[in-house]
């Protein structure tokens, strides 16, 4: 099983990440979400939502400490 990593351990290769952080911008509950690194124009976190053939991406709206692999499909 993954555990949680320091985020400047964190993978930039194009893989998909669990990304933490304890505080959410205005709120004090923390966020999880499913993320890349773009390092294009301005380096940073994307989030994913995938459904389908459809796969969406926003930017991070919140500085990430921590990391993990995602975790393997469920089994049917």
């Amino acid at each position: 099983m993954s555990k949680w990593r320091p985020i400047e351990t964190a993978r930039k290769d194009g893989v998909w990440v669990l990304v933490y952080s304890s505080v959410l911008t205005g709120s004090p509950q923390m966020a999880i979400a499913a993320c890349d690194y773009v390092d294009g124009d301005g380096e940073l976190w994307v989030v994913y939502c995938e459904a389908g053939r459809h796969v969406t991406s926003v930017p991070l709206h919140f500085e990430p400490t921590h990391w993990m692999l995602l975790p393997e499909e469920p089994s049917k």
